[in-house]
């Protein structure tokens, strides 16, 4: 059974980008939560944007406020976009990437368990360039796969469950699930998360 209080941390993928039939796969698993007991609540933090750096900063008091019994965090997309060239250095490096994956769990663990979530992989033949949010940016599948590879060897070695929707969509069409930007998923996407990470979660013990 899942703790009655969850506390959904990420970016825009979290925030339910791309799914105005059901807002995302989080508050799709926020109905299916109070469905199985209406007491149950499940805040969603996501905010458009948000890098590992922004996250770090406002993990603690905003989970903290909220009493958990369970965080769950889905990060690494947003570290890896490159502003205005495909040669620009990546929004989060690597080994700060990497500390912040360590300080994120630290920060967690100190108020209860943590669940990390993968993101879904890009179409990157329609994420190089994107254009919006005032300049052009550019997301590469290389560069996100190391990123999410890096997360999890930590979550393995550090014993944090990790729902790894990454590969698993790596084993179909996947791109059929995204919306035109090649970088969030559709409604039908979103569906296919929420089932896998319902799924994952009842087979965990808290």
């Amino acid at each position: 059974m899942l703790p009655q209080k969850i506390v959904v941390f990420g970016g825009s993928s979290i925030a339910g980008v791309g799914d105005p039939v059901g807002g995302g796969f989080i508050d799709r698993l926020k109905r299916w939560h109070q469905l199985q007991n209406p007491t149950n609540i499940l805040f969603n933090l996501g905010v458009n944007g948000d890098t590992t750096n922004e996250l770090i900063s406002r993990l603690l008091p905003e989970a903290a406020l909220r009493k958990p019994g369970l965080i769950i965090i889905s990060v690494g997309s947003n570290d890896v976009y490159r502003k205005d060239s495909i040669n620009a250095p990546k929004q989060t490096t690597l080994e700060n990437y990497k500390s912040n994956i360590h300080k994120l769990i630290e920060q967690s663990l100190s108020l209860c368990p943590v669940v990390f979530l993968s993101a879904f992989p890009i179409n990157e033949s329609k994420t190089t360039p994107m254009k919006g949010w005032g300049h052009t940016t550019f997301y590469l599948k290389k560069d996100q796969e190391e990123y999410q590879e890096a997360a999890k060897q930590i979550c393995l070695d550090l014993n944090i469950p990790y729902c790894d929707v990454y590969s698993e969509w790596l084993k179909h069409d996947y791109t059929t699930w995204l919306t035109e930007d090649g970088l969030h998923a559709n409604p039908a996407g979103h569906e296919k998360v929420f089932i896998f990470l319902k799924n994952f979660l009842k087979n965990l013990h808290f």
